[in-house]
Formats: structure tokens, sequence, C-alpha cells
């Protein structure tokens, strides 16, 4: 079973930590994955939502930070909600090396957590978007997440989508794997595909597995059959 974590505060806002894990090992770990959630930045979603991916790459060897964040109607109005990934990132890193762990940095964000490891991407080793929010514009237009763009950015939308898009925010130099259920309802596999495509005319470094009849959820539970996968993709690293 999972020991509380270390609760480490990046920010002066209650909304500002994020939660921090060691395998119980006596070797040390092979880097630390950092977990983003999503929630289509509604507020009533937590980190919460990522503790069985805890769970999973603590019994990998990996340490973990379980990153909490401002989202909307608790401070997050953009730019803070990325302001915050990045200092959470910055402060995850500068732990690391307190702790001699020398392994890579490696993100892992679902949905608008995915949006936000992505931007966040120069902060990382190898970012992993699961079925990322890559395009704000776009998540608006096709109303996904019952109106969640709209409710978030509101009237700044037009203003802020294209900061707030991946999509838009090209070149990136970190390598990526974009993973996305080919019948993803929340988050149509259309916009990794178009995202992805856009990141290989950039001659960026990706890898994009999309997966039959892979539900926009259980992506994020660890019996899902991509997580060996994914343990094989790092232990390549």
């Amino acid at each position: 079973m999972r020991k509380a974590g270390l609760a480490v505060v990046y920010g002066i806002s209650a909304e500002q930590w994020y939660e921090w894990y060691e395998p119980n090992s006596a070797v040390s770990p092979k880097g630390v994955v950092v977990l983003v959630h999503g929630g289509f930045w509604r507020q009533q979603h937590t980190l919460v939502q990522m503790h069985p991916l805890t769970d999973f790459f603590l019994e990998q060897g990996w340490a973990v930070a379980n990153v909490e964040y401002r989202r909307g109607h608790c401070g997050g109005d953009w730019p803070h909600i990325i302001e915050d990934v990045n200092a959470a990132f910055e402060s995850i890193r500068q732990r690391a090396s307190e702790k001699q762990i020398t392994g890579p940095i490696v993100g892992i964000g679902h949905s608008v957590g995915g949006q936000l490891v992505l931007l966040a991407a120069a902060q990382q080793d190898l970012v992993i978007a699961l079925a990322p929010v890559t395009d704000v514009a776009r998540t608006a237009a096709e109303d996904l997440g019952e109106s969640a763009a709209m409710d978030f950015f509101g009237e700044a939308l037009a203003q802020t989508a294209d900061a707030a898009s991946p999509l838009h925010q090209l070149p990136l130099t970190t390598p990526v794997l974009v993973i996305h259920g080919s019948t993803d309802q929340r988050v149509p596999i259309a916009h990794s595909q178009d995202f992805v495509q856009a990141l290989k005319a950039e001659q960026a470094q990706v890898d994009f597995w999309s997966i039959s009849e892979l539900d926009h959820f259980y992506i994020i539970d660890p019996t899902c059959s991509i997580w060996p996968r994914v343990v094989t993709h790092l232990d390549q690293m």
C-alpha cells in the first residue's frame, strides 16, 4: 500500500503543492515521473485521480511527484495555471538534484494535464501526453467537456487560445509520446492526430500510439494494456 507522500509546497496558494514519493528500495530511483491530472480546468478535479499511477510507478522503481495546481475558480485563470505547472517542475527538478536522482524527469499528463505538460515540455526530458487537449479554440468550437473551454477562458478565449494550445507553441525540442484512444469522446483522437502531424512537420521527436477502444478515463488506469508498453519505452531511454 502506498504510504502518504511528502507534501511539497511551491507557492502561497493552498493549491500550489505536490505529493513527493520515493520507492522502497536501496537502489536509487530510475528518475522522476511527474503526474499532472486533467479535469477540463475545473476545480473539483484533483490530483487524487493520479494515485493509481503513483502506485504503479513506485513499483517500477521511479520517484513520483503528483502535482496539484490552481484551476478554474481557485486562482488558476490563464496564465496562472501554466505558471503553476512550470513552477512545480522547477521545484521537482531541484528536489531531484538534492536527492541525487540522476535519471530523467518524465512528465505524464492526462487530458488538460496533457496540455500542461506539453506547454511545460522544456522542463522535461520526455513528455507523455495522454488524450491531451492540444487546441483550445477547437476544443471550444466542438463544445467539448460541457463547454469547458468557454467556462474557463470566457471572453479572453480568442486572445489566449493560441498561447494555451500546444499546437500553436511549436517547435518542441523535448521528445514526446502521445497516446490516445481511437473512440475517445471527451477529446477526439483527431486532435492528437493533427498535433502529431504538426510535430512531425517541425522535425520533432514524436511517437504516437493510437489505441483502439480505449476510453478517455481508462487510459489512466494502471491495469490498462498501455502501461507495460510505457515501462518498456521508458527503460529504453
